[in-house]
């Protein structure tokens, strides 16, 4: 049987309106109408309000030789042991992934 392409679009769902709207528009509209016991705390993106903690300074000035590489690539054991295992079955490989390399 032939479909063409306007038949395979299914109506939307009424259930799902909200789908492909902003979640934060729709989390503004949500909380419209509660007043809340405290100032709000805008969750938006942009521009930074407060100043960064002291302790950031000394963390990142720690680790500042580290910056500009990337981190490690290397999972635990076990998950590496389990995705080796994961792969041969997945796949019927010939012969078995090291899960160390």
């Amino acid at each position: 049987m032939f479909m063409t392409a306007a038949e395979r679009v299914s109506p939307p769902s009424p259930v799902r309106a909200d789908v492909g709207r902003s979640p934060f528009v729709r989390l503004r509209e949500l909380l419209s109408d509660i007043e809340p016991g405290k100032p709000p705390i805008s969750l938006a993106v942009g521009e930074p309000q407060h100043g960064v903690p002291a302790f950031v300074a000394r963390v990142i000035a720690a680790h500042i030789d580290e910056f500009g590489r990337y981190p490690m690539n290397r999972g635990l054991d076990d998950f590496c042991q389990a995705a080796a295992g994961w792969l041969g079955r997945r796949f019927a490989l010939p012969r078995p992934i090291d899960p160390a390399s």
